[in-house]
């Protein structure tokens, strides 16, 4: 009987573990897809040559501030993710590669859509309108020879510019042939360019999936495994928002890094494990790593304090000093030249620009509704208080439109945020 508990118990251990990396893989695949096709191809081309620039100066050591030290993202991106063998699908920038590089992607339904965009009506307007564009040209340049305008113009005729403008393929054609090598390069499948962005892809997608376990894991130490799952659900309904802005490598590895740490700190785990987690997130967001620090002091110190228990105290004093020396060390000795591109204090922006607030008052509303549960439970009792420094530092230093800021608070709120649903509809069933 015992031994069939066991088995039944490691099955089911084994089933909920499917569950959850089978969902995490699922949102973390439709998460980067949607990113790919909306963040990283919103300027097509463009966007790939700005992200792929900046990564280079980066890995470099070139780059600017604040993103020079956040240099472990980046590095896992150079040397390991863009290895990866995963493909991603754009279908923007494919098309386009595609149309201005290859003859055979003029297929018969592509020429008929160009045609019924682009109608001969079209072309003639178009013609006639850089014609008379010439002629005005010519009559300015040369107004007292009609002979030398009457020359030019037959010259210009010669080539035969007409052609191009009435054959739509010709002319995309062309425009692909005379690209520069090095913008031809991000239209290349093969090329080290598109290596690089599918490596901020693939990276994306593992970090978003490691997330969402993580997530699982943090909830269950509040909640149920099925609402722990459907934490993890509320999460990715709210994720999309952080990419208004183009997604930076550090933004989910930090957050991973942080969740990580809470989950440490809840399972005490906070030796030899949190030390390492928050080494690591001084590679990724070293403000992020100053406040897991403040959050174990939280935490465990203020008890410590109160019963004189000096190695806690010790080790809380070593973690807060690991990301300040961190901090100092990046910015005085590995990278001394990078330089902060925009204003280090952006409060004045903030206060002026209205998205400042209503985007992060929406990113944040739903766990603020049930914010009057911090003091029912323990962990939140305690630690609550890190998000008010947190979000000052962020209004004074960042611009907070961009809410992937805040995703720290969004991961930390999410047990309550569940457990506040839970509570208020916990009567609600023949409500509607």
């Amino acid at each position: 009987m015992k031994s069939e508990s066991q088995s039944f118990s490691g099955s089911s251990r084994l089933r909920m573990s499917f569950i959850v990396l089978f969902v995490a893989l699922v949102l973390g695949y439709v998460f980067t897809s949607v990113t790919v096709w909306t963040t990283d191809s919103r300027f097509l081309t463009i966007s790939r040559y700005s992200r792929v620039s900046i990564h280079r100066d980066l890995v470099l050591g070139k780059g600017t501030a604040p993103e020079q030290y956040r240099i472990g993202g980046f590095m896992l991106i150079e040397h390991f993710f863009k290895y990866f063998p995963l493909k991603w699908f754009d279908n923007y920038n494919e098309n386009l590669s595609n149309l201005l590089t290859d003859e055979a992607a003029w297929t018969p339904e592509i020429m008929k859509s160009a045609n019924y965009m682009y109608t001969e009506a079209n072309k003639q307007e178009l013609i006639a309108s850089i014609n008379n564009t010439i002629d005005s040209i010519l009559e300015d340049l040369f107004k007292d020879s009609v002979l030398a305008q009457n020359l030019l113009k037959n010259l210009i005729g010669e080539i035969r510019w007409q052609d191009y403008v009435s054959d739509v393929k010709r002319t995309a054609l062309l425009i692909g042939n005379l690209l520069p090598s090095d913008i031809r390069s991000y239209l290349d499948p093969d090329s080290d360019e598109t290596r690089i962005m599918n490596g901020y892809f693939n990276s994306r997608f593992f970090f978003s999936s490691l997330l969402y376990i993580l997530i699982y894991f943090y909830a269950r130490c509040f909640l149920s495994r099925p609402l722990s799952v459907f934490s993890m659900f509320t999460f990715a309904a709210i994720l999309p928002f952080v990419t208004q802005e183009f997604l930076q490598a550090e933004a989910l590895y930090s957050v991973c890094i942080f969740t990580a740490s809470l989950l440490a700190m809840l399972k005490r785990r906070t030796g030899i494990i949190l030390t390492l987690l928050i080494i690591l997130g001084c590679t990724a967001r070293p403000d992020h790593a100053l406040f897991i620090s403040g959050i174990f002091c939280l935490y465990y110190g203020l008890d410590a304090l109160r019963v004189r228990k000096i190695s806690t105290l010790i080790h809380g004093i070593v973690l807060l000093s690991i990301p300040v020396i961190a901090t100092l060390f990046l910015k005085n000795i590995v990278y001394p030249y990078a330089e902060y591109y925009v204003d280090v204090f952006q409060f004045g922006f903030n206060f002026a620009f209205i998205w400042s607030w209503i985007f992060p008052s929406i990113f944040l509303c739903i766990p603020l509704v049930f914010s009057f549960k911090l003091r029912q439970i323990e962990w939140y009792r305690k630690t609550w208080i890190w998000v008010i420094p947190f979000t000052i530092l962020n209004f004074a230093v960042g611009k907070t439109f961009d809410v992937r800021l805040f995703l720290p608070v969004l991961v930390y709120f999410i047990p309550l945020t569940i457990v506040g649903i839970v509570d208020a509809t916990r009567n609600c069933d023949e409500a509607i």
